[in-house]
Parts: structure tokens; sequence; C-alpha cells
């Protein structure tokens, strides 16, 4: 037998597997960056257009705009998800083989094991880039500005927020992040579906803090559904999620004034126990919550080390060599391209903030 022989022809099988792939993910990096930049272009270049049309001939809503966080969240989220979203997504879809994957049932207890897990992983990536967020701006010697779109739904009406963000951006992002990217790519396997997934997601958010936890829970939904074969399973995971960290916490908020609690004077007993006191219901209610999160928290952990197994990527139809996945995913120019572009911006914005 002609061992030499079969040793040339399966390296040179696996070479033209790496080619083709590197050709696929390629492809949808370049995809990526131009509907990426468009959506942008779109964003700003249609926000300009109606400040001026509004201040024209609706100047009553231009004012509104500039000074309700309500309307101003409904006027820039109203552009990005209903315009320049769906923009994204017709480039990246559009004469793109796609194959969804196989459906499977999956009961209500594994839906709640999935939640748990993706709120841990969110959760905990959260803190890590706040943390380095807060390590940057110590060495720079500056604060980094708060002002942006989550100062904006921190401080809308609560149920226009609710609709933007629990049931609008899921929506839009699990169809765009998870089902059209691992649709087209998902025969090289989990690892490789979840990794471009979980990277365009996180890049998406354009800041570090949020690209963070957002790269890693985009890579575990996309696992998801991978496995599950249902995107229904993600949305509804995502909406949860957004649901506790908006909803939840900013209905909380309600019952605590933030601003006696963070001025209280130490050097006054009196006054600060009357401020803590009035505030009693309020701070209970937010330490119960706190109690949930690290529960919720620390049971993830746990079931994601019990359930390592049943988590770990499987391969796809097209098997790529060992170790090689993230060369294939992002060593190729196209996915070079749209990193570099999308962290150049990242840290524009970053630099950007400090002040």
């Amino acid at each position: 037998m002609d061992y030499k022989g079969d040793s040339f022809d399966k390296e040179e099988q696996e070479a033209n597997v790496v080619k083709n792939a590197k050709k696929l993910f390629s492809n949808l990096g370049f995809r990526l960056l131009i509907g990426t930049v468009l959506l942008y272009v779109v964003c700003y270049g249609l926000q300009y257009v109606l400040a001026n049309v509004f201040e024209q001939f609706l100047p009553e809503l231009m004012y509104k705009i500039n000074t309700d966080y309500t309307y101003s969240l409904v006027f820039s989220i109203g552009i990005q998800y209903a315009v320049a979203m769906p923009l994204l997504a017709l480039i990246v879809a559009v004469k793109m083989p796609a194959k969804a994957p196989e459906k499977r049932k999956i009961g209500f207890g594994w839906w709640l094991v999935f939640f748990i897990i993706s709120y841990s992983l969110m959760f905990s990536s959260n803190l890590l880039g706040t943390g380095i967020n807060v390590l940057i701006s110590s060495l720079a010697g500056r604060t980094i500005s708060t002002y942006n779109v989550q100062t904006i739904v921190q401080n809308a009406n609560i149920w226009v927020v609710t609709i933007c963000t629990v049931i609008f951006a899921p929506l839009v992002e699990e169809l765009i992040f998870r089902k059209l990217l691992v649709d087209r790519c998902g025969k090289y396997g989990e690892a490789a579906s979840a990794l471009l997934s979980g990277l365009a997601f996180g890049l998406f958010h354009g800041n570090l803090t949020q690209g963070i936890y957002a790269f890693c829970l985009g890579y575990f939904l996309a696992l998801i559904y991978s496995k599950t074969g249902k995107i229904q399973a993600t949305i509804g995971i995502h909406m949860v999620v957004n649901f506790m960290g908006s909803f939840v916490s900013m209905m909380l908020l309600k019952f605590v004034d933030l601003d006696a609690i963070l001025t209280i004077d130490e050097s006054n007993p009196e006054a600060a126990l009357e401020a803590i006191l009035n505030n009693g219901v309020g701070l209970l209610l937010l330490g119960l919550y706190e109690m949930l999160i690290f529960a919720l928290v620390v049971a993830g952990i746990i079931l994601m080390i019990v359930n390592r197994k049943k988590f770990l990527p499987k391969p796809g139809e097209i098997v790529l060599p060992k170790n090689s996945t993230f060369s294939v995913v992002v060593g190729n120019l196209g996915m070079i391209l749209f990193v570099v572009a999308s962290v150049g911006y990242i840290i524009f914005t970053f630099i950007e903030g400090l002040s």
C-alpha cells in the first residue's frame, strides 16, 4: 500500500478544504464590511437629512428629538433597525447559498438552562469589559464619557425602551447575526459559524464594553441555534436577557432616589439614616435583584461545567483540519479588513469618549 501517496492525497484534500472555506469566510467578511460601512452612512446620513427636514418643517418635533430621551431613542433606533440593518442583511444574504441547521426538539428545561448560561456569560463578560475600560481610563488619567445610546435608554420612557430593546432589537439582531450568518457557513462546523457570529455581533456594537459581552453572548447563542435549529430559542433568550437588563433594572431604580443615596453626607449620621429609610423599599428590591443576578451567574457557571460536553462544537458536513478554525474564519482578506476597520472605529470612539 502506498502510504506516502495516501498521506499526500489527504494533505491536498485538507488544503482544498481550507482554501474553499477561506474563500467563503472572506466573501462574508467583505459583505460585513460593506454592509457595516453602509449602515453607518445610512444612519448618520439619514439622521442629518431628517434633522434638517424636521428643523425646517417640523421644528417642534426636532426640538423634542434634541431634548427628550424618548424621542431621541425612537429616532436613532428607528433609523438603525428599520432602515440600515435590513440593508446590511440584504448585502449578507444576496446570492449566498444557505442551509439552516436541523431542527431538534427542546423542552422548557433546556431552554431555561440555555438562558441561565447565556445570562451568566453576558454578565461576567460585561464586568470584564467594564473593568478593562476603567483600567485604560485610569492609565490615561481620564474618565470615559457615558453619554451614548445606553444613557438615552436609561432616561427614556420605559415602555418605549421595552419595545425597542426587548422586542425589536433582539428580533432583528438574531435574524441577522445568528440565522443569516450561521446558515451560510454552518457547513464548516459549529465552532466556525459561532466564531463568525460572535465576532460580527461583538464588533457591531462599536465599543469595547459592549463588544466583549456581545461576542461571548453571540458565540453561545450561535451554538444554541446550530444545535437546535430554532432561531425562536435564541430570539427568546436574547429578549429575556435584554428585559432583565433594561425593563427590570429601570423599574427597580424608580423606587430609589439615587441622587439622595449618592450624595449622603457621612459626617451627618441622622441625614444619612433618613435617606436610607426613605429609600428602604427600593434598596431592598435592588438588593434582592442583585442576589438573583449573583445566583444566575453562579448557576450558569455550574451548568456550563456540568453540561460542557453537550456544548462542545460539532464538525460540519465539511470537516476543517484540526486547529484550523480560527485561521480559516479570520485569516483571510475579507475578514481581516472587516476586523481592522471595526476595531479602528472602536478605538476612535473610545479615544473620543475620553474626557
